[in-house]
C-alpha cells in the first residue's frame, strides 16, 4: 500500500511538472520581467527586515532566560 502511494505521488509530480513547463513556455517576456522586479523588492524587504526580528527573538528569549535563571540566585 505504501509503494502505491508512493508511486501515485510520483506520477503526479511528473504530470504536474509537466504542466507546470507547458504553462510558463506561453508567458510573455514582459510577465517575467514583473516577476523579477517584484522578488528584488522582496529580497530588499527581508534583508531590512531579517536583523529586526532576530533582534526582537534574541530578546525575547533574554528576557524569558532572565526570568528563569534569574528567581535562582
Amino acid at each position: 500500500m505504501n509503494k502505491t502511494k508512493n508511486l501515485a505521488a510520483v506520477v503526479l509530480g511528473v504530470a504536474l511538472g509537466g504542466v507546470a513547463t507547458f504553462a510558463s513556455a506561453a508567458v510573455d517576456a514582459s510577465v517575467g520581467t514583473a516577476f523579477a522586479a517584484v522578488q528584488t523588492d522582496a529580497t530588499a524587504i527581508a534583508g531590512i527586515v531579517t536583523p529586526i526580528v532576530v533582534g526582537i527573538l534574541g530578546l525575547s528569549l533574554s528576557i524569558k532566560l532572565i526570568k528563569r535563571f534569574g528567581s535562582k540566585i
